[in-house]
């Protein structure tokens, strides 16, 4: 489109340019005609005024002088003196043409090539004759002719340089629009087709496949934690990852294979076979297996992993824009069952999608709807069997769907970021209820919350947290806020801080699932922590589990040594209760003391337990 604008521009330039001089042109045939009239009118009066004298003489002298006169001017061409009554006395010409009649020298008409000047002849006070003039323009026009050349030939001059300059810059607008549609299409990073040209190009094979018959595949691959890479080498590190990925990549895949890259870490491989099988998943076993190798990015070596999402035209969608949604739903289907896998979209997983859609959208009114609720499971030290506490722990009661199971709806707020909103709900929800109750006569108790990995990110934790308190009124030593151990070692360094701020507010911290996070015993002696929680993995098959007994006793030995409480989740029945005492565990959690109550629940069951406490002691 450009190239033809400079095209019309220089075209229109041209036609500009020439009728500016076929202006010129024209203004200055007339600019010369006006000075050419001026010098034969004074002409004409100076002969006037020298023939005033001859006109006694005879008609031959008269002409002679006349003659004379006029012989030195080039540009008179003839030349006539008439008596008032239009006889013709005398008459000059550079030519034997006849000389014009009275008439026609007296009433002179106006013509391209010519002019004349009529001029009285006085004598004696009278009039005595008149005097016509007759001026050629021929040199006139030869000078307009040789300007005109010289004009044309300057246009010519300046369209030549022009074309020139067009030329070049045609060149160079082409160059630029190459250069252009390459950034357009092409991912700076790894040098490999960019989403714009994704979409194109899926289309581009849907098209050939439905035309001609065969299979295509569509491959999403998601790299596992590439966020970590980036947090602890470094963006330029990451991209450096990103490009050798993209080279594994297209080592791996066929000849007319596409690989693009369409966001931060995923890619997009696009399959065309002429066969009826697909073949996505052999190409995803592949590219799960090349991952085994290490990434050498600047002389260290990386590990990563990937989760492949496959869906195939036509099962697996009849357009673009369903197959791309399909293979991103068998992704996270991937990932979902432990990442460094493949999935192949089957039509049940978009039941699973809807429902999850629905999830969310619910959730997004639960808040306003007060269908959020708290349930309190309580932690008995095993030194007194007093009740230290108790872990909030948040319920959903969905008008149509019932109960919904935390196990379905966390990760959906977590992935959707509702879980900042409602995590600081539990928090300041929690602490107004354990106010109720220490002002109802339950001194001295605590009340546990878990964060979300979300809320250690957010910047308003701490505020939240202070708010909260300020709010109910409680004492900070009665909020204790979980973070699990593989969050906690997932962003070591922030946690650190975010765990220092709020020890520093007084709060009292611990670590939940721990054995399960693989944290560092270094990390572990710097931690401003007060209690470890030994996930329930660890409880279940003790006694009778060497390992598990040998773990469990180690876990309470290490703690005890750093001044850490421990506390075991998950314990129901005698005999894990035996063993967790004789082992030296601080407290437990779990059905053999109590299920998760209600907030009505419990005070009723407090007021037992302390019974039965009384009762034991008596």
């Amino acid at each position: 489109m450009s190239k033809k604008l400079i095209e019309v521009d220089l075209k229109i330039s041209t036609v500009a340019l020439l009728l500016a001089s076929l202006f010129l042109c024209i203004y200055q045939y007339f600019v010369l005609r006006s000075d050419l009239d001026e010098q034969v009118q004074a002409q004409a009066v100076s002969v006037a005024s020298q023939m005033s004298t001859h006109l006694a003489a005879s008609n031959a002298e008269l002409g002679k002088s006349l003659s004379n006169r006029l012989q030195p001017f080039d540009f008179i061409e003839s030349a006539e003196i008439f008596t008032p009554q239009g006889k013709l006395l005398a008459s000059y010409g550079k030519t034997k043409a006849l000389p014009a009649g009275f008439k026609d020298a007296s009433n002179p008409r106006w013509h391209f090539n010519a002019l004349a000047a009529v001029q009285r002849i006085n004598g004696g006070g009278a009039q005595a004759g008149l005097l016509v003039l007759h001026a050629t323009l021929d040199q006139l026009l030869i000078r307009l002719a040789v300007y005109m050349c010289v004009a044309v030939l300057a246009i010519a001059a300046a369209l030549m340089v022009a074309r020139l300059i067009v030329v070049g810059l045609k060149e160079e607008l082409l160059q630029m629009e190459t250069h252009l549609q390459f950034l357009a299409h092409t991912d700076a990073v790894t040098g490999l087709p960019n989403r714009h040209a994704f979409s194109s190009r899926l289309d581009s094979v849907i098209s050939v496949v439905s035309e001609h018959g065969g299979s295509a595949d569509l491959l999403l691959l998601d790299l596992d934690n590439f966020k970590i890479v980036n947090d602890t080498l470094g963006h330029q590190s990451g991209d450096t990852l990103l490009g050798l990925v993209a080279e594994r990549l297209s080592s791996i895949l066929r000849e007319g294979d596409i690989v693009c890259r369409i966001g931060g870490d995923e890619f997009a491989i696009i399959l065309e076979t002429r066969a009826s099988k697909s073949a996505g998943e052999r190409i995803a076993e592949k590219i799960v297996g090349s991952f085994k190798e290490p990434f050498i990015v600047d002389q260290q070596e990386i590990y990563i992993t990937g989760s492949i999402g496959i869906s195939s035209f036509p099962g697996g969608g009849i357009d673009q824009s369903t197959l791309t949604r399909n293979a991103d739903t068998a992704m996270y289907k991937a990932k979902s069952k432990g990442k460094n896998s493949f999935e192949q979209f089957h039509p049940e997983m978009d039941v699973s999608v809807k429902k999850r859609a629905a999830i969310e959208l619910s959730l997004r009114k639960a808040l306003e709807r007060n269908e959020l609720a708290l349930y309190y499971q309580p932690k008995v030290s095993l030194k007194d069997q007093k009740v230290m506490g108790f872990e909030a722990l948040l319920r959903w009661n969905h008008p149509e769907m019932g109960l919904v199971s935390p196990v379905d709806f966390i990760p959906i707020a977590e992935e959707s970021g509702l879980i900042v909103p409602i995590g600081s709900w539990v928090i300041e929800t929690a602490c107004r209820q354990i106010r109720a109750w220490s002002d109802a006569g339950f001194n001295e108790l605590k009340v546990a919350v878990n964060l979300s990995a979300r809320q250690t990110k957010s910047i308003a934790l701490i505020d939240d947290v202070l708010n909260a308190l300020r709010k109910s009124g409680l004492h900070p030593w009665q909020l204790e806020l979980e973070i699990t151990e593989s969050m906690l070692m997932d962003n070591i360094h922030d946690n650190m801080d975010l765990l220092e701020n709020l020890q520093a507010a007084g709060i009292f911290l611990s670590i939940d699932d721990f054995g399960t996070g693989y944290s560092s015993m270094a990390y572990l002696k710097r931690l401003p922590i007060d209690q470890l929680k030994i996930d329930r993995a660890f409880i279940k098959d003790i006694p009778g589990d060497g390992d598990d007994e040998a773990i469990v006793s180690a876990i309470v030995d290490m703690a005890h040594r750093l001044g850490i409480a421990v506390v075991a989740e998950g314990a129901e029945t005698c005999e894990q209760i035996a063993f967790l005492e004789a082992a030296g565990c601080d407290a437990v959690q779990g059905f053999y003391v109590s299920h998760p109550l209600t907030a009505d629940d419990v005070p009723q069951f407090l007021e037992r337990h302390n019974k039965a406490l009384i009762a034991a002691a008596s």
